[in-house]
Parts: structure tokens; C-alpha cells; sequence
């Protein structure tokens, strides 16, 4: 999904950090990672893609396989979301949350961040959705309407207008939970926190969790009465793990090992469609952020991640993401018949993203913070 991380302008920091002890609080700022940012827009574009009609592609059969097993596998995008957002927090808010106010400060960043362009994307749902009730549309408003078991989550007890926005009500529990949980894990040792983050690996592994989008993809019954935000959890905390293993020193630097997993990554979204599949996607989704940190900038990919450009269109990808589904209902509703409306879609949304962020979203972000206007910095995830 989706989702940003504060972003207030910091200083860089060296690519490898010095050791420090699980108590002890860093005194750099951390930088931002545009090799992280620009992967955001490739994954949303995925999904877009993927959503823009794939499924009558593959109806009339006009794909190749290969091509066909690649959109099938789009949903692993929203595991890189989650475990990259997880990473961005922590490396940006470990050892800040002794400091006093804080907690304000952070919560009034990821509502700024990510409320805004949440509000208006069901605002330009409502011609298209009924309105039921107070009880069960409201929750929406709250991002609650993950937050219901899966085996209830059918619509009928609590409406979700925008489909992919039941990512920010999963990311809103993340966003609850992090503060303490931070706090918690910097205070661990090192040798534990790497033993939790091969833990977490095997979890998701072993009972199929990125796998779980709906009830129908549950491995087990018992997964459809655990509220949905706990059910992707893990892939967030992984984040937070990495984090903290990078802000120790401990995280290889192998440009090698990043090029190698990319190669592997997509070799297996064109060959293979499994619901298990995701478990070690996702996996190895978070070493390809934790390589992006430490190895990008001694890899020919650098150029093209940091290029201003990329990091652009990075920034934006929120809007691509989470306005999706409201603009194809107004393209297809303005030009109901003809194929406009069906090449339009994409670019259409890549530019409206992108005004989108400079004219509402980060004036709002700027504007809710209460920051002056000064250079814009970018997001991260």
C-alpha cells in the first residue's frame, strides 16, 4: 500500500553506521534514501496495471504466459509497502521517542502524511457508492474497515468504498502500535533482534501470511477470526527489524547479493503464481530494501534510482496508488463507450499523481504539520 513516513529535511548519514549498543541512542539524522523512494512508483504502477484490465486480457487470452503469471502476482507489491514502511519509521523515529512531545509530533506527521488524499478519494467515491448506514460506513472515515475479522468481512457488517484502502486501515495499526514497539526492540540486544527477524521470516513463510488478502486465502480457519491488521503485521515489524540491524552496523553491503535478488525476484513473478509464493517474496522483498540502504550507491542501479525524475514519481505514488479506483470510475463514467477511456487510464493517473502531490497533497502535508514552506523533502514509504 501505501504509505509515507515523516518527513522532515535531515542531514545524510555514512552508509555504515558504527555499532551501538541496544540502549543507546543515535545522535546523526537520519537521511532520506531515494533508492527507496523510487521503487514505490514501480510497485504501484503494478498494481495499477494489473487493476486497469488485466482481467479481460486474460479472458481473451491474448497474453503471454509468462506476462499473464506476472500480473497475477501483483498483490506482492503490498508486502514491500508494508516492510518498507515498517524500515523507513524506525530508521527514522529509533531512539526519539524518550524525547518529549514526540509522540504528538509523529502522530500528527502520519496523519498529515497520509489522511488528505485518503479524505478525497472517498469523497470522489460517494456518486458512485450507496450510503447504508452511519454504522456501517462511518468506520471507513476512521480507517477501521480492516480492523473486522475476515470471516466478517464480506461488506456486511462495515462498507470500504476504495478498495486498495484497506492497506492504510492495516498501516493505521501499524502507525498505533510503533511507538511502543520500537521502544521495546531498540532496548533488545542485537544477537535477539536478529533471532526475531529470522523468526518473523519463517512465520510468514510457515503460515502463508502475505498470502492473506481475504478470507477465501486463509491458510487456516482460525486466520479469519484474528482482526486483519494482525494478520500482516509481521511483514511490518520485519521492517522495524531491519531497521535496527542497519542503525547497529550490522547489515551487509553486497551490491552483488542486490542484483543477484532482483534477478531471482522477477524470474519467479513471470514463472510461478502460488499463494506460497508470497511468504518468500516478501522475505526477500525486505533484503531488498535493507540492500537498497546499504549497497545502491555502489551499484549501477543507483543512477536510475536517485535520478530526480524516479524520485518523483516516487513521491507521488501515493495518489497513483490510492486514487486509482475513483478516477477509473469518473474516466469510464465520462466516456462510457469507445477504448479512451482504456488508454487514457494509466497516463492519466502517472500525471494526476503527480499534480496531485505538488498542488494538495504536500501543501496539506506542510499545512497540517504546521511546517513553514522551505524545500520539499521526499517521503519515503
Amino acid at each position: 500500500m501505501t504509505t509515507e513516513t515523516p518527513n522532515p529535511a535531515f542531514e545524510p548519514e555514512p552508509s555504515v553506521l558504527p555499532p551501538s549498543p541496544p540502549s543507546a541512542a543515535t545522535d546523526f539524522k537520519p537521511a532520506h534514501v531515494d533508492a527507496l523512494t523510487s521503487p514505490r512508483f514501480l510497485f504501484g504502477l503494478y498494481v495499477l496495471i494489473k487493476h486497469a484490465g488485466w482481467a479481460a486480457l486474460k479472458e481473451a487470452g491474448v497474453l503471454p504466459k509468462p506476462i499473464d503469471t506476472f500480473m497475477s502476482n501483483a498483490e506482492v507489491s503490498i508486502s514491500y509497502f508494508f516492510t518498507m514502511s515498517g524500515f523507513v519509521l524506525a530508521y527514522v523515529y529509533m531512539a526519539k521517542f524518550a524525547q518529549k512531545g514526540s509522540l504528538g509530533r509523529y502522530a500528527r506527521a502520519r496523519f498529515s502524511r497520509v489522511y488528505p488524499v485518503f479524505l478525497l478519494s472517498l469523497v470522489l467515491m460517494i456518486p458512485f457508492v450507496p450510503w447504508v448506514s452511519l454504522a456501517h460506513d462511518l468506520p471507513q472515515f476512521f480507517l477501521l474497515q480492516s480492523w473486522v475479522p475476515g470471516v466478517w468481512a464480506d461488506g456486511s457488517v462495515v462498507s470500504n468504498w476504495n478498495m486498495q484502502s484497506w492497506t492504510l486501515s492495516v498501516e493505521l495499526f501499524c502507525y498505533i502500535t510503533f511507538p511502543w514497539t520500537i521502544r521495546w526492540l531498540e532496548m533488545r540486544s542485537t544477537r535477539a533482534i536478529v533471532g526475531s527477524t529470522v523468526a518473523i521470516c519463517v512465520l510468514m513463510v510457515a503460515l502463508r501470511l502475505p498470502g492473506y488478502d481475504e478470507p477465501v486465502h486463509a491458510l487456516s480457519v482460525w486466520q479469519t477470526y484474528l482482526p486483519f491488521p494482525l494478520i500482516r503485521w509481521p511483514e511490518f515489524i520485519y521492517g522495524i527489524l531491519l531497521a535496527i540491524i542497519y542503525r547497529r552496523g550490522a547489515a551487509p553491503k553486497s551490491p552483488l547479493t542486490l542484483h543477484l535478488l532482483l534477478i531471482v525476484v522477477v524470474v519467479l513473478l513471470l514463472t510461478v503464481h502460488s499463494l506460497w509464493l508470497y511468504g518468500p517474496l516478501a522475505v526477500m522483498s525486505g533484503i531488498i530494501v535493507l540492500l537498497l540502504t546499504t549497497s545502491s550507491t555502489s551499484s549501477p542501479l543507483n543512477g536510475i534510482l536517485t535520478h530526480p525524475i524516479a524520485v518523483m514519481l516516487g513521491r507521488a505514488s501515493y495518489s497513483l496508488y490510492i486514487l486509482q479506483l475513483p478516477i477509473y470510475l469518473i474516466l469510464h463514467a465520462a466516456f462510457p463507450t469507445g477504448w479512451f477511456a482504456k488508454l487514457a487510464y494509466v497516463p492519466l493517473m502517472i500525471g494526476l499523481s503527480i499534480v496531485v502531490f505538488f498542488v494538495y497533497e504536500e501543501p496539506m502535508h506542510r499545512w497540517l504539520r504546521g511546517a513553514k514552506p522551505k524545500k520539499m523533502a521526499a517521503p519515503l514509504s
